[in-house]
C-alpha cells in the first residue's frame, strides 16, 4: 500500500472483479503476448545532447497537467530536423533518413512557450488554447548552456521512436497555422520557414495528394467480413501510456484494431513488461492522429500490411510519413470528416466526432476523428471514445453503453459521463502510470465513479485510487 493510499486524500473506488466476475481476465484470448521477458531496454530519461540542433514542426497537442495548481503543460511537436535541407524536404518520406523525423516534448507553461515564441499569448480572444496546429522552429541547445524549458527529442528509428535526447529550448519562432513560403531563402530563418511551408502543403496538388488507395474490391471484402462476423470479446491492451484495442470474433481471432499505439520514449516509465505478439488483424481503425495512437505502425511490421481506416486531418511530418507508407502499399482508406454522423457495419458503429462541440485547438483535434460503439454478441454494447470528449460524441448515434473504455486515458474531458447500467457495468482506463501527462485526473475518476462505473486500469492502481485489482495487464471485455 502506497503512502497516498493511506493518506486522508479522497480516493476513488475501483473494482477488483466486475459484477460478472470477469474484470481480471488476462491473456485468455487468442491474441498472445511476448513471453520471453521484456523485449526492449527500459531506458533512463535520455541522453544529454552535446550539440545544438534546430527543428521545424507542427504542434500536435498541448495538454494541461490535471489537478495541478502550477498549470504546467506538456507540448508535443511533430517535427523534422532542419538538417534535412531544402533539397530533401519535397521528396517522399521513404527517401529520408528516418532519424531526421522526430517527436519533441516541451515541458513548460503555455504562457512561457508563447512568450519564447514572441506571441501575444497562447489563448484566443475567448481564452481558449490556440497553439495546437501552429508551425514552429525550435532552437535547442545542450542542457546547462542557457536557462529555458526542457525539451525531449525522440527520433524515428526502424521500430518506432527509441532514441531520446535531452535539450534546453533557447529560442522559438512562430510561423502560424498556414505558413507562407517566403520569396527569399537567403536567411536561415527564411530557410526554416520554407521547410514549414512545404511540409504544411504536401497534400496540395503540387505535393503528395493523400487519398484512399485501397481498391474497391478490397474495401468490399473488408466490409463483408466485418458485416458477417459477430463480436465476441474486446481486448484493451496494456501498452503502457498509449491506446491499442483488439476486437475478437467467437474463435478468438482478431477482426480489427481500434487504434494501434505504443508509448513514445518520453513515456518510457510506462513500458509494459511484454508487448503484444499477435496475430494482428487486417484492419486498423484510427481514432485520430496522436502519435501514441499510431506508433504501433512502426513497432509491429505486420500491421503495416493491414488496411488503415484513418480520419482526414491536418498533420505534421511524422504522421504524414505513415500516410505515405500506407498509400504506397494501397492500404490507406481515408475517411473524410463526418461530424455527428455514424455508419454501422455488422456489430460495429463508427461515429464521427464533432470538433465544434469543444473549445481549444488540441481538444478540437481530439474531437475531429472517430469513436466506436460495438455490440457484443448478446452481451450489450461497448463505447470506445479514443481521446474524444463525451461532449464530442453525439449520444443519439450509439446505444447506451454497458461497458466503457474511459476517454483519453482518464484525463479530464468535457461532457457528461454516460450513466452505467444497473447490472454488470465495467469501465476500463488504458493508462501507463508515471506518464508525462499526469493522467488520470482524479476529478475525472470521481465523475465516472459517480456515474456508476467500477474502474479498472491496464496499469497498476494509480495513486489516490483505492481498491484491489490484478497487476497491470490486458483487460478483456466479454
Amino acid at each position: 500500500m502506497t503512502d497516498s493510499q493511506t493518506s486522508k486524500k479522497p480516493k476513488v473506488a475501483v473494482a477488483s472483479t466486475s459484477r460478472d466476475g470477469k474484470s481480471s481476465s488476462v491473456g485468455k484470448a487468442r491474441f498472445n503476448r511476448a513471453s520471453e521477458g521484456r523485449p526492449f531496454a527500459v531506458r533512463d530519461p535520455g541522453e544529454l545532447a552535446t550539440e545544438p540542433r534546430s527543428f521545424v514542426g507542427r504542434i500536435e497537442s498541448v495538454e494541461l497537467h490535471p489537478d495541478a495548481p502550477e498549470r504546467r503543460h506538456t507540448i508535443i511537436i511533430d517535427a523534422v530536423d532542419t538538417a534535412v535541407g531544402l533539397g530533401e524536404v519535397d521528396r517522399p518520406f521513404a527517401d529520408w533518413e528516418r532519424e531526421n523525423l522526430a517527436l519533441l516534448r516541451i515541458m513548460t507553461t503555455a504562457e512561457k512557450f508563447a512568450e519564447l515564441a514572441k506571441m501575444d499569448g497562447p489563448y484566443d480572444e475567448n481564452g481558449h488554447e490556440n497553439l495546437a496546429g501552429r508551425w514552429m522552429e525550435l532552437q535547442l541547445v545542450p542542457r546547462g548552456k542557457v536557462s529555458g524549458p526542457l525539451a525531449q527529442v525522440c527520433r524515428l528509428g526502424e521500430r518506432g521512436y527509441e532514441r531520446l535526447e535531452r535539450f534546453t529550448v533557447s529560442e522559438i519562432t512562430d510561423f502560424g497555422f498556414d505558413p507562407e513560403e517566403p520569396r527569399s531563402v537567403g536567411a536561415a530563418a527564411n530557410s526554416s520557414k520554407v521547410v514549414a511551408a512545404r511540409l504544411s502543403r504536401r497534400r496540395q496538388p503540387k505535393g503528395v495528394k493523400a487519398s484512399t488507395t485501397a481498391s474497391w474490391h478490397d474495401i468490399a471484402q473488408l466490409y463483408s467480413a466485418v458485416a458477417n462476423t459477430a463480436v465476441h470479446s474486446i481486448v484493451v491492451h496494456d501498452v503502457g501510456h498509449a491506446n491499442f484495442t483488439t476486437v475478437l470474433d467467437s474463435t478468438g481471432a482478431p477482426m480489427l484494431h481500434f487504434d494501434c499505439g505504443w508509448p513514445i520514449p518520453y513515456n518510457w516509465k510506462t513500458y509494459p513488461p511484454t508487448e503484444p505478439a499477435g496475430p494482428y488483424a487486417n484492419i486498423v481503425v484510427l481514432s485520430h492522429w496522436d502519435s501514441d495512437h499510431y506508433n504501433g505502425f512502426h513497432r509491429w511490421p505486420a500491421v503495416q500490411n493491414a488496411f488503415w481506416v484513418v480520419p482526414d486531418q491536418k498533420l505534421g511530418p511524422n504522421a504524414e510519413f505513415v500516410v505515405e507508407a500506407l498509400m504506397k502499399v494501397n492500404r490507406l482508406i481515408l475517411a473524410t470528416p463526418f461530424p455527428s454522423k455514424a455508419f454501422t457495419v455488422g456489430s460495429i458503429t463508427v461515429i464521427g466526432c464533432d470538433p465544434s462541440s469543444v473549445n481549444g485547438k488540441s481538444k478540437q483535434m481530439n474531437n475531429s476523428g472517430m469513436a466506436m460503439s460495438i455490440a457484443l454478441e448478446g452481451k450489450g454494447n461497448v463505447l470506445l471514445p479514443g481521446d474524444a470528449d463525451y461532449l464530442g460524441i453525439n449520444n443519439a448515434l450509439y446505444p447506451a453503453p454497458d461497458r466503457l473504455v474511459v476517454s483519453h486515458h482518464g484525463a479530464k474531458v468535457d461532457g457528461t459521463v454516460p450513466t452505467a447500467p444497473s447490472t454488470c457495468p465495467r469501465a476500463i482506463v488504458s493508462l501507463g502510470l508515471e506518464n508525462c501527462y499526469k493522467h488520470p485526473s482524479i476529478e475525472s475518476m470521481k465523475a465516472h465513479a459517480a456515474a456508476g462505473w467500477p474502474l479498472e486500469f491496464t496499469s497498476e492502481l494509480p495513486d489516490d485510487v483505492w481498491g484491489r485489482q490484478a497487476s497491470r495487464g490486458d483487460r478483456i471485455i466479454v
